[in-house]
């Protein structure tokens, strides 16, 4: 899935020896979740900005929940207290 978003924002894979590089770990509400943050080259909004995309993977035996902000890097890169808030707010994984 981090692949897939990064081919979103017009980035190259990642192979799985560099996620360690690109990626870190959070415990939000005591769950293990891998987050990333990754940002385009190119400005791909309006040809004015370049796009950022969070995420945040909670993977348990069982199920994987997937957690997304995608927008004008600036925007997103701002709102990363808040989506890190969401996540040690959701009830029920």
């Amino acid at each position: 899935n981090i692949n897939r978003w990064r081919g979103q924002i017009g980035l190259p894979a990642l192979s799985e020896s560099e996620l360690p590089q690109e990626s870190r770990s959070i415990a939000p509400a005591g769950r293990p979740m891998t987050f990333v943050s990754h940002v385009s080259a190119d400005p791909l909004i309006d040809g004015k900005h370049k796009r950022r995309i969070m995420g945040a993977i909670y993977a348990t035996p069982d199920i994987s929940w997937f957690f997304k902000m995608v927008g004008e890097d600036g925007l997103v890169r701002a709102a990363e207290k808040d989506f890190l808030k969401l996540l040690e707010s959701l009830k029920g994984l």
